[in-house]
């Protein structure tokens, strides 16, 4: 694969490499009826594909450097939109960066506050937006959105908790008079 002056994959590499990927995954009604042979090769050749633009890639982006940082960002999300491939941070971190993704989570780490941090987090947020609404559109698969949401965007589920309430079904204070008359009255004894 061809590389920029700094060792990087450029835009039309890395768009080739996000359509291979695209092309080699089957479909959920399509992947039932495949033979545990052709699932093999589909597993092989994606892992060759990788192998290769990883051995090839010998830069990586200086992640303190907001230049570099937005300039790959950019060709990443271009490779992105000319292969169809939704971007995502595993993909920025090999292909766009030159890295990986908890390398670029150290870096988040250790400055949230500079300003490449930032612009990543925002990436970030990005691309969780374009998996939500391709996933609400059915562009995308809900149960692999949902997945890949939880663990690559840090979403959760929720769960809300009410709290106990303390207030007495039969008032605040009980006369037990008042009580005796209320069972007394709504009680329908049969006396044989």
């Amino acid at each position: 694969m061809p590389k920029d002056g700094k060792g990087l994959l450029p835009v039309d590499a890395m768009a080739a490499e996000l359509a291979a990927q695209k092309s080699g995954r089957g479909r959920s009604k399509i992947y039932k009826e495949i033979s545990d042979e052709h699932r093999a090769e589909l597993v092989s050749a994606d892992i060759r594909r990788k192998a290769d633009a990883l051995a090839e890639q010998k830069g990586r982006v200086e992640l303190s450097d907001i230049n570099q940082v937005k300039a790959r960002a950019q060709e990443y999300l271009s490779a992105c939109a000319e292969s169809g491939t939704f971007p995502s941070i595993l993909g920025l971190s090999a292909l766009g960066f030159g890295c990986s993704r908890q390398w670029v989570n150290d870096y988040l780490r250790a400055n949230p506050n500079s300003e490449s941090a930032q612009y990543i987090e925002k990436l970030k947020d990005a691309f969780a937006d374009i998996l939500v609404n391709a996933s609400l559109g059915r562009s995308a698969d809900s149960t692999m959105g949902i997945f890949v949401l939880k663990n690559c965007a840090g979403f959760r589920d929720r769960y809300e908790l009410e709290p106990v309430t303390t207030a007495q079904p039969l008032g605040d204070s009980v006369d037990r008079a008042a009580l005796e008359q209320r069972i007394r009255g709504s009680v329908i004894v049969d006396d044989e």
